[in-house]
């Protein structure tokens, strides 16, 4: 079905694990949502999986080469 999609997301590195990007990831999440949008997808590097996973997102597939680094299609529904 119709889903909304996340770019590209990045927080500096001096700046991770403070909460930076739950919030803006909540910030898109919530302008999906008031648009009408039953859920949201987004290319996540490998190597952050677990920090969307806390953020109630699921991994869809495969791991496939972005930009030479492995991804994995993740989405979070609400409806």
């Amino acid at each position: 079905g119709p889903r909304a999609g996340i770019g590209r997301m990045a927080v500096a590195e001096h700046l991770r694990g403070g909460g930076v990007g739950a919030a803006v990831l909540g910030l898109l999440e919530a302008t999906a949502q008031a648009n009408g949008w039953p859920e949201v997808e987004l290319h996540a590097q490998v190597q952050a999986r677990r920090f969307y996973e806390r953020l109630g997102y699921t991994a869809v597939g495969e791991v496939y080469l972005e930009a030479d680094i492995e991804h994995v299609t993740m989405r979070k529904q609400w409806s």
